[in-house]
This record gives C-alpha cells, structure tokens and sequence, in this order.
C-alpha cells in the first residue's frame, strides 16, 4: 500500500520480498484490482526471484512504476500470489518487506518506510458449500 503524507510524486517503488523457502513458493504478481482502468494502462509490475539464501528464505524483487510523468496513486498498488507448501506446518508466515522509491522531478531514489506481511496457515483446509445447491 503506498501512503504519501508529504505529497511527494513517487513514480516508482521496488521491493525486496523475502519468505522462508521451506514454506512457501512465489508464483505471480498482479496490479491490485483497486487500481483504476485508465491508471492501469499507465502503470507496470514486473518481478524477478532469487535463489534461496544459506538461511533458507526465498527472495522476489517486485518493480512498480508509472510509465508517464503522473505519480503512482496511493493504495494497494500490487498483489502477491503464493502456494504454500502440503508439509507447512500451521502457524504464521512473516513475509519482509524492504522497500526503495523514486521520486518524480529529480529522480532520486530513497528508502522507503515498509511494512512486513504475515500469512496465516490453517490447520485444516476450510470448505466452502452453497447451502441453497445443497437443499
């Protein structure tokens, strides 16, 4: 989520996303659905995935950028698809997060402040039914 409170034009922001290889397995990521059409057309993700570190953790640097001199808009900007492993024992996940920007005008980069994320796994796989398909 991009929060801008100084009203910086930031028209880029690339994150370090690193998680434990045991455990779970990047697979895709996408612009956010909150994102709209016309800013879509104008905005980019593209990622790329590390080899696994001596420590285990799996890394993906996830690029976001506007492809025009109008700033990324605040929010969710991106979604990040995991699978999780069948031997993944229940428990939560962190997720880190480092993350850089780009500011529009001068083009500097600076650290961003980030948040890390958390993915909670179940001990048992929950099942949807439709009650009325049922009856």
């Amino acid at each position: 989520m991009l929060l801008d409170p100084r009203g910086l034009s930031v028209l880029s922001v690339k994150s370090r996303i690193s998680f434990p290889g045991e455990y779970l397995v990047f697979k895709i990521v996408e612009l956010s659905s909150l994102i709209d059409k016309e800013e879509k057309e104008r905005i980019s993700v593209t990622s790329e995935t590390s080899t696994p570190s001596e420590e285990g953790l799996r890394g993906v640097e996830v690029l976001i950028q506007s492809h025009s001199t109008e700033p990324l808009p605040g929010g969710v900007l991106a979604v990040l698809l995991f699978s999780i492993a069948e031997e993944a024992t229940p428990g939560d996940v962190v997720i880190k997060n480092a993350a850089r920007v780009v500011i529009g005008g001068s083009q500097q980069e600076g650290l961003a402040q980030s948040k890390d994320g958390t993915i909670t796994i179940l001990e048992e796989i929950p099942y949807f039914a439709c009650f009325f398909y049922m009856h």
